[in-house]
C-alpha cells in the first residue's frame, strides 16, 4: 500500500504544484519559487534512487548530459553571471523528462506496481486537470490571451503560469483516458461523451496545439489504433467515426449557440492573426518566423565558434533579441535549444529522445499489452510539436508525464500481463 501510495504522491504532486505555485504568485502575490524548491528535492531524490539501483545508468547520464548542458552555465557565467540561477533552472527543466523517465524505469523494475492503478491516477488527474481550467471560467484562474474589448476572456489556464504547456498535456492525458475506455469496452456513449468534453476543455484552453490535438485524440488515434489491430472492441470504426463526426458536431452547434460571444471573440483573434500574416504556415507558427531569423542572426554572427558549440546560456540570446522586457525567445524548441546549449548539446538533448522513441517503435509489442501503441502516437505528435512550437522539450511539468507513461508502456510491456 505504501508503495501505491507513493505512486500516487508522485503522479498527482507535478500538476497540483503547477497550480498552487500559480496561485500563490497570482493570488496572494507571494513570489516564493515553492514549486522550484520541490521539484529540486524530487531531482535529487531521483538521483539517489537511481545511484541506488543502477550507478552506471546515473554515470551515463551525468557524462553525456548534465555536464556538457552544464557547460553553457560556464559560458553565460563568464558573460554576465547575474544570470547564472535562471540558466541553472533552464538546464534542470531539460533534464527533468530523460532524468524522469530513467527513474521509473527503474522504478518500475524493482518495485511492485499496478498497471491499471497508474491508469487509473492519470484518468482521475485529466479531470482535476478539467476543474482548474474550468474554474477560470468563474474568476478561479487567468485567461491565456487576456480580454477583449467586450470583456470575454480568451482562452482559459487556470493558474498555471506557463500557458503553451496546456496543449500538450491536455493530449497526453485525454489519449489515456480514450485507452481506458477501450480496454474496459466501455459503450459508444461514454467514448461519445469523451469525444464532447475533449472538444470542451481544448476549447477552453484555446492554444492551437490543444484544439489540433483534441482532433488528433477523437479522430486520428481511434483510425491509428484500428489500423494496428490495438483495440478491445465490439463495435466497426464506421459506426465509432460516424458517431463521433456525428456529436462532434451537434456539440459545436450547441457550444456555438449556449457560447456565441466566445466563439465570435476566438473566430475575431483568429481572424486577425491572419490577416497579419504572410502565409498559413506563419499563421500557424503564430509569428515565429521573423524571430527565427533573428536567433539565427545571433547564432551566426554574435556568438563565438566556442559558444555555437557549447551555448551562450539561456539568457543571453533572449536579451539580443528583446533588450527590454519582456524577453522574447523564439518558442521553437530546436532553435531555443539551439542557442541555448549549442550544437553539441542540441545534439545530446535530442538524441535521448530519439533514444526514447526508437525504444518505443522497435519494442515487440505483446498481444495482451496494447499501452505500447498508444504512446507511440502520443510521443511522435508531442516531439513534432517541438520542431514547430515551444515549451515541449524544456517544460518539466510535460516532460514528467511524458515520461511518466513512456517509461510505465515498455515496462508493462515487458511484464507480459493483461492490460487492465
Amino acid at each position: 500500500m505504501r508503495r501505491i501510495n507513493a505512486l500516487a504522491v508522485l503522479t498527482f504532486l507535478p500538476l497540483i504544484l503547477d497550480q498552487f505555485q500559480g496561485f500563490i504568485i497570482i493570488e496572494l502575490g507571494f513570489s516564493f519559487p515553492i514549486s522550484v524548491v520541490i521539484k529540486m528535492t524530487l531531482i535529487l531524490y531521483m538521483i539517489n534512487f537511481i545511484y541506488s539501483v543502477n550507478r552506471m545508468v546515473l554515470g551515463l547520464f551525468l557524462i553525456f548530459l548534465f555536464l556538457p548542458l552544464f557547460l553553457s552555465i560556464l559560458v553565460a557565467f563568464f558573460r554576465d553571471y547575474s544570470y547564472t540561477f535562471e540558466n541553472f533552472i533552464f538546464v534542470t527543466k531539460v533534464i527533468y523528462f530523460p532524468l524522469v523517465f530513467l527513474f521509473f524505469k527503474n522504478y518500475f523494475k524493482v518495485k511492485q506496481y499496478d498497471f491499471s492503478v497508474v491508469i487509473n491516477y492519470l484518468c482521475y488527474l485529466y479531470f482535476i486537470f478539467f476543474l482548474f481550467i474550468a474554474l477560470s471560467i468563474i474568476g478561479l484562474g487567468e485567461s491565456l490571451y487576456g480580454v477583449n474589448s467586450e470583456g470575454v476572456s480568451i482562452g482559459y489556464s487556470g493558474y498555471f503560469v506557463a500557458g503553451n504547456e496546456l496543449g500538450p498535456i491536455f493530449i497526453i492525458l485525454s489519449s489515456v483516458v480514450l485507452f481506458f475506455l477501450l480496454e474496459k469496452k466501455k459503450s459508444l456513449f461514454l467514448l461519445l461523451l469523451l469525444s464532447v468534453f475533449n472538444f470542451v476543455f481544448a476549447f477552453l484552453i484555446g492554444t492551437k496545439a490543444a484544439l489540433l490535438g483534441s482532433i488528433a485524440v477523437t479522430v486520428v488515434l481511434p483510425f491509428y489504433l484500428y489500423l494496428k489491430k490495438a483495440c478491445r472492441s465490439n463495435y466497426s470504426l464506421k459506426s465509432y467515426v460516424v458517431f463521433v463526426l456525428s456529436i462532434s458536431l451537434m456539440s459545436i452547434s450547441i457550444f456555438s449557440l449556449l457560447f456565441h460571444n466566445v466563439i465570435s471573440a476566438y473566430v475575431a483573434r483568429w481572424e486577425f492573426f491572419y490577416s497579419q500574416a504572410d502565409s498559413l504556415i506563419s499563421f500557424l507558427l503564430s509569428g515565429r518566423l521573423e524571430r527565427v531569423e533573428a536567433a539565427m542572426f545571433i547564432f551566426l554572427e554574435d556568438y563565438s565558434f566556442f559558444e555555437q558549440l557549447f551555448g551562450g546560456g539561456f539568457v543571453y540570446f533572449q536579451t539580443k533579441m528583446s533588450p527590454e522586457y519582456p524577453r522574447l525567445i523564439v518558442e521553437i524548441d530546436l532553435l531555443d535549444s539551439l542557442l541555448t546549449f549549442g550544437i553539441v548539446g542540441t545534439v545530446l538533448v535530442y538524441s535521448f529522445w530519439f533514444y526514447i522513441a526508437f525504444s518505443l517503435f522497435f519494442r515487440k509489442v505483446n498481444n495482451d499489452t496494447r499501452f505500447l501503441i498508444f504512446v507511440r502516437f502520443i510521443f511522435v505528435v508531442i516531439l513534432s510539436l517541438s520542431f514547430i512550437s515551444g515549451h515541449i522539450i524544456y517544460s518539466s511539468l510535460l516532460g514528467f508525464y511524458l515520461a511518466l507513461i513512456s517509461s510505465l508502456s515498455l515496462a508493462h510491456n515487458n511484464r507480459m500481463g493483461s492490460c487492465i
